[in-house]
């Protein structure tokens, strides 16, 4: 029995792709979005502060 899997987020790249960089260039313009985005990826750094 194969359970339906869920969606990768790497499945959905190419089709996101151009919003997904759209989205990227205006979390990088707001201070706010920016630190979600490093905490996100490094949670070490927000573990830090």
């Amino acid at each position: 029995m194969e359970r339906p899997t869920p969606v990768e987020p790497a499945d959905l790249l190419p089709e996101l792709s151009p919003e997904v960089n759209l989205l990227l260039a205006r979390m990088r313009e707001v201070p706010l979005g920016e630190t979600a985005v490093a905490m996100s990826f490094d949670p070490s750094r927000g573990a830090e502060r």
